[in-house]
């Protein structure tokens, strides 16, 4: 893939994790906490991070294409609406647990838009790095 290049706005430096409209993005040292989990089911494309004029050299930043994506929806605990075949609106959010117990990262299937969950043990390691950017909700306090 070609670099893509994204522009940041403001005077604070970027965090290890963010969204740049749809694109997941991830330092190289929150890639490096995810790594320590989780080869797999994970592609890292390169970005080219400009920042206050200059390009950011001093970490370098990836796309995060989170390919695993589990039917882990508990479909009669949750309470939601369809849009077609698409989960959309949940007011409720209750994941099956025995769906994804051996999974550290990954998306939740058939959702209209992306819902990215993260293994506890994962989300200690991210806060013990002491990464920027992650915030990490418990699918019962997870509101649409």
């Amino acid at each position: 893939l070609p670099r893509i290049s994204l522009l940041i706005e403001g005077n604070s430096d970027p965090a290890d994790f963010f969204y740049a409209g749809p694109l997941l993005v991830v330092s190289d040292k929150l890639r490096g906490v995810i790594a320590g989990t989780q080869m797999e089911g994970i592609e890292y494309h390169a970005l080219e991070v400009r920042h206050k004029g200059k390009i950011l050299c001093k970490h370098n930043f990836y796309f995060a294409n989170i390919c695993i994506s589990l039917d882990c929806f508990d479909y009669k605990k949750s309470q939601y609406s369809r849009d077609g075949e698409l989960i959309d609106e949940i007011k409720k959010l209750v994941i099956d647990d025995s769906k994804c117990q051996d999974v550290n990262l990954f998306r939740i299937a058939r959702t209209f838009d992306p819902i990215v969950c993260a293994s506890k043990r994962l989300c200690k390691q991210i806060m013990d790095s002491g990464c920027k950017g992650s915030v990490f909700i418990k699918p019962d306090q997870w509101q649409w």
